[in-house]
C-alpha cells in the first residue's frame, strides 16, 4: 500500500503554477542577460574600431615617411574608399587589408564599409584638386578645439579617421552637411550619439 502511494507520487508531474514560476524566472533572466550581451557586444565593436584605428595610423605613417605626403583621400565619382586606400597594401604592404567598419552598415556600395580616411586634401583641398577649403572644416572640427573653433581651422596638414559608431550614422551627415562631428563616448549609453575618432599625432 506504502508503495503504491508513493508510486503514484513520483509519477505526479509539475502543476501549472511551478511550470508558470520556472517560466517566470528564465524571463526575468533572459531579459537581463540579453541587454548585457548586446552591451558587450557594442564594447567589443568599439574596442576592435580603436585597435584597427592604431594599426591603420601605424600604416599611414610609414606611407608618409616613404612618401614624404599622404595619398589622395579625396574620391573621384565611382571610386570606393577601400580603393582609395589601396596605396597602404599594394605595391607596398603597409597593412594586409583595409579595416572594416563593424558599424558602417549603411553604406550600398561594400567598397565603402571600411573606416573612414580624410587626409589634408579632403578636409582643406590642395594645390591639384582645390575641391575644397576650410570653410568645409571648420564646422566640422568645431568640437575639437586643437583643430578648429568653428571660425578659423588652427591646423591643414593633418589626416583624420573616424568610425559610424554605434549609432550607425556619420554625423557630418546629420542633417545639412557638413555638421559636427562627435567623439563617441561610451558614458553618455553605450549605444549614443557620436563617431569613433582618431587624429594624427
Amino acid at each position: 500500500m506504502l508503495f503504491s502511494a508513493l508510486q503514484s507520487r513520483d509519477r505526479r508531474g509539475f502543476t501549472l503554477i511551478e511550470l508558470l514560476i520556472v517560466v517566470a524566472i528564465i524571463a526575468i533572466l533572459a531579459a537581463i542577460a540579453v541587454p548585457n550581451f548586446l552591451e558587450a557586444q557594442t564594447r567589443s565593436k568599439v574596442s576592435r574600431v580603436q585597435a584597427d584605428m592604431r594599426t591603420l595610423a601605424t600604416g599611414i605613417e610609414a606611407y608618409r615617411v616613404d612618401s614624404n605626403k599622404l595619398f589622395r583621400t579625396l574620391r573621384n565619382v565611382g571610386e570606393t574608399r577601400e580603393f582609395i586606400m589601396r596605396r597602404l597594401t599594394t605595391p607596398i604592404s603597409y597593412l594586409t587589408s583595409i579595416p572594416r567598419d563593424p558599424f558602417n552598415n549603411v553604406e550600398i556600395a561594400d567598397g565603402n564599409r571600411v573606416i573612414v580616411l580624410w587626409g589634408p586634401d579632403f578636409i582643406v583641398g590642395d594645390p591639384v584638386t582645390v575641391a575644397r577649403s576650410s570653410t568645409f572644416a571648420t564646422p566640422v572640427f568645431r568640437n575639437f578645439p586643437q583643430y578648429s573653433d568653428g571660425v578659423t581651422l588652427f591646423r591643414n596638414n593633418f589626416w583624420f579617421l573616424f568610425s559610424l559608431g554605434p549609432d550607425q550614422k556619420f554625423d557630418v551627415n546629420d542633417g545639412v552637411f557638413p555638421q559636427p562631428i562627435f567623439t563617441y563616448d561610451p558614458s553618455n549609453g553605450t549605444i549614443s550619439k557620436g563617431d569613433v575618432t582618431r587624429f594624427q599625432q
